[in-house]
């Protein structure tokens, strides 16, 4: 029991001197930050790309109508020409459809004819029975005028006198309404109803078209020269609207797409002497160009997709490129005296506004660290901005500059 007294006498004296201690100072984290090289010419040049091989022209073919197929002349592997038949439905409905539309239409035609025209046996009509009430309105005339007469010698009562007068009126009357009838039979049609049989024939004349139409897409014919791919229906099979009937590629044109760093896009413009090898014929190699370069940068890899085009040089030798297969794309950089004048390309994300000024981030491959750097906004372009003040082979961050700080330590992340 004595024994353990000293050592609890040691470590009460012990506490007090290790609360006492500092800690050791911690430094600055290194912040990750993305980052790119700007023109690098080395990242570009010589460089071998994989990509895959596929047809410059390839579409899948359906009917916009649907119907029992009654003719399927193509097979897998077949060569057609533009405007050959691939495939038919029946098209014994849409015939009669057209047929229907063209009656229809041609009956309305005629009757706006017939309006626009006075017909001759309806004026003689008319013109009869104007004769009559005129005929019929003289004697009434002549039956008032004596009871006029017999009034005035009191021959007659005055209730005689007072029909005599409404039969002239009535007489009148009809006589004005035989009148009418016959300037309208002279006239024809009324104007509203002659434009309405006229809007009658335009609607008939759209149906007609629209039946003409469903008819010619009872054949489905061969937009380009290729090759039937791949068929998806049978013979005889019933169809319907939009569904996949044959597939046509053209073999004769490849096109090979290539992924590009975000970081060399800008160099793309003076890629020269472009090459493509492909695993299945490594001895021959295609002669390319570029046709098309993407707008936008995958969210994932910072990459623009980039399409180049070659034709099949060595058919002559049996060698064909197939729609699949593997191969890697090659180039130089041949960049023109005076070509960058204009500035560097950047990505715009790499820019920030501090009071008037704008600014990038420069990294530090030596140290690490990130100085700001005082740039022109130049011209816009389909991947970034122009500023001349920067130099090729100098690295940038792209991302998050907003919060980062003169001499931060950096790592860079998606080279």
């Amino acid at each position: 029991m004595n024994r353990c007294i000293p050592i609890l006498l040691l470590l009460c004296l012990a506490i007090p001197w290790a609360g006492c201690s500092k800690p050791p100072a911690k430094s600055d984290p290194i912040r990750p930050v993305r980052a790119v090289k700007i023109g690098d010419v080395d990242a570009l040049s010589g460089r071998s790309l994989p990509g895959r091989a596929r047809p410059a022209q390839e579409v899948n073919l359906s009917f916009r109508v649907p119907g029992p197929l009654m003719q399927l002349p193509v097979s897998v592997g077949d060569q057609v020409k533009t405007g050959d038949i691939l495939a038919q439905i029946d098209p014994t409905d849409f015939r009669v459809a057209v047929r229907d539309a063209e009656a229809s239409l041609e009956r309305a035609q005629r009757n706006l004819e017939a309006m626009q025209m006075a017909r001759p046996e309806e004026i003689r009509v008319a013109q009869e029975e104007v004769n009559s009430r005129r005929a019929s309105l003289a004697r009434a005339k002549a039956d008032h005028d004596r009871s006029i007469e017999l009034l005035e010698g009191n021959a007659i009562a005055q209730r005689e006198f007072d029909v005599s007068l409404n039969l002239l009126r009535v007489a009148e009357a009809n006589l004005e309404a035989a009148q009418q009838q016959l300037e309208q039979a002279q006239a024809g049609a009324r104007l509203e109803d002659i434009d309405a049989q006229k809007a009658e024939i335009r609607s008939l004349d759209a149906n007609l078209e629209n039946a003409k139409n469903q008819l010619t897409y009872t054949t489905l014919k061969a937009p380009f020269d290729g090759t039937i791919s791949a068929t998806f229906v049978e013979n005889f099979e019933k169809v319907q609207s939009g569904q996949l009937i044959v597939r046509l590629i053209d073999k004769t044109r490849i096109e090979f797409t290539v992924n590009i760093p975000e970081s060399s896009i800008s160099l793309v413009s003076f890629v020269r002497d472009i090459t493509c090898i492909f695993d299945a014929f490594p001895d021959h190699p295609f002669s390319a160009a570029i046709t098309e370069v993407g707008s936008e940068a995958s969210q994932t890899t910072r990459t623009f997709p980039v399409t180049i085009v070659m034709s099949q040089q060595y058919a002559d030798e049996g060698i064909t490129i197939l729609p699949g297969m593997a191969g890697r794309a090659t180039g130089r950089i041949e960049i023109p005296e005076g070509s960058l004048q204009a500035g560097i390309e950047i990505p715009a994300t790499a820019l920030f506004v501090d009071g008037e000024q704008t600014f990038v981030w420069v990294v530090d491959e030596s140290t690490n660290t990130v100085q700001r750097q005082a740039v022109t906004k130049g011209e816009l372009t389909a991947h970034g901005v122009m500023v001349p003040e920067l130099r090729p082979g100098q690295w940038i961050a792209t991302a998050g500059v907003h919060s980062l700080t003169e001499g931060q330590q950096v790592r860079i992340v998606g080279q």
